[in-house]
């Protein structure tokens, strides 16, 4: 298995014991976050998003399916699966009262490491597909 690979996996190991810190730390600095929810430059905007995205899911759980690496660059696919039991932040600061509801998202990631620091995360995932199942999409 790749160095980066399990850099990877490791990163994502942190994210699901809930380890903020840890899992941010495995970001370079200059970091690049992009997913459905916006853009998110440099470790504190980075360490906002998933403190806000574990609050609003603090049991969220990610299991690595799938990942290839090409010197740099780690592709990962993964299913993400958590409890919405904090409010939900929106990308314009409206939160959102917890629904209570559990979804099972399955995505897909590029990650480019440096130094072995992540420089580039990139989020694949279908956003409406997760509010749909936490009840937040018109019938």
């Amino acid at each position: 298995m790749s160095i980066n690979i399990e850099l990877n996996d490791e990163a994502a190991a942190l994210y699901s014991k809930g380890d903020i810190d840890g899992f941010v730390g495995t970001y370079a600095d200059d970091a690049v976050l992009r997913s459905p929810d916006g853009v998110s430059e440099g470790k504190q905007a980075i360490r906002e998003y998933w403190t806000q995205e574990k609050a609003a899911f603090p049991d969220g759980n990610v299991e690595m399916t799938r990942s290839i690496a090409d010197g740099d660059v780690v592709m990962g696919e993964w299913v993400w699966t958590a409890t919405n039991t904090g409010p939900l932040t929106l990308p314009d600061g409206t939160e959102l009262p917890a629904t209570g509801k559990h979804v099972e998202v399955a995505g897909a990631e590029m990650v480019r490491i440096r130094d072995g620091k992540v420089i580039e995360h990139n989020l694949y995932f279908d956003n409406m597909g997760a509010f749909g199942q936490l009840g937040l999409l018109p019938e």
